[in-house]
This record gives structure tokens, C-alpha cells and sequence, in this order.
């Protein structure tokens, strides 16, 4: 547990860029136990090798990470987004009533008149749709 613990403290602070990820030599071991309050309690013997062992976990990950955005690059490029969805309907992500619909929101004062704008048309659209429904005649006012 002690040793989970001393290796949580040890990544965070490689990650945040307090602990450098390469051993250039600018942080003694003694300096790196004195960063966090919890290094301390563990076998200072142990850190150098723990941190070699840490810093080339990042590196590899790191690495991984650029082979894997490497690959995706042409895959994305290569299978374009599907236009309809499962169900059959025209998808909303990235589509152009989305970009219209942002335009329109960023026009308006804020979002809450929009919305309020946005209930009112599907009132009407439902009142429309009623009186067509019944056979009566609207008469604008």
C-alpha cells in the first residue's frame, strides 16, 4: 500500500513537471523526497530506481500515444462521418443546422431568450398543426 502510494506521489509530481522526466541531474534524490509530504515515509534507497522505472512508463506511454494518433490520422481521413444515424435521421453533430443554430443562439442575448424563442415557434408549429387538424381556418391578427 505504502509503495502504491509513494508511486502516486512520485508520477503526479513527474507529470506536473515539478520532478523532471529526464535525469539530467538538475534534482538530487534528497530533493525529491522533500517535494511531497508522503516521500519521505518510504526507503529513500528505493526512489532512484522507482523513478527510472516511472520516467520510462511516461516515456512509453507518450510514445504510444503518438503511434496511436499516427494511425488514427488516416483512419478518420478515410471513414467520414456517417450523415444518418441508426435510426435513419439526418445526424446533428457537425451539421450545418448545428452551425446555424450556434449563429442564431450568439445573436441572441442569451441563451434562456433563445430557448424562450425556440418554445414559442414549436407553440405555434402545435397550434397550427391543431387547427389544421379540426378544419378551422387560422385568421392572422
Amino acid at each position: 500500500m505504502e509503495e502504491e502510494q509513494s508511486k502516486e506521489c512520485s508520477l503526479y509530481l513527474i507529470l506536473e513537471g515539478v520532478v523532471p522526466l529526464e535525469n539530467d541531474g538538475s534534482m538530487t534524490t534528497e530533493e525529491i523526497l522533500l517535494l511531497h509530504e508522503d516521500l519521505p515515509l518510504y526507503d529513500p534507497d528505493k526512489l532512484p530506481e522507482r523513478l527510472v522505472r516511472l520516467r520510462q512508463s511516461i516515456r512509453d506511454a507518450n510514445n504510444r500515444a503518438d503511434e496511436d494518433l499516427q494511425a488514427f490520422r488516416p483512419y478518420k481521413k478515410n471513414h467520414k462521418p456517417a450523415l444518418f444515424s441508426h435510426k435513419g435521421y439526418l445526424q446533428w453533430h457537425g451539421s450545418d443546422a448545428q452551425e446555424q443554430i450556434w449563429d442564431d443562439i450568439k445573436a441572441e442575448s442569451t441563451l434562456a431568450v433563445f430557448k424562450l424563442k425556440v418554445a414559442q415557434e414549436i407553440r405555434t408549429q402545435k397550434y397550427l398543426d391543431t387547427i389544421k387538424e379540426r378544419g378551422i381556418t387560422h385568421k392572422s391578427s
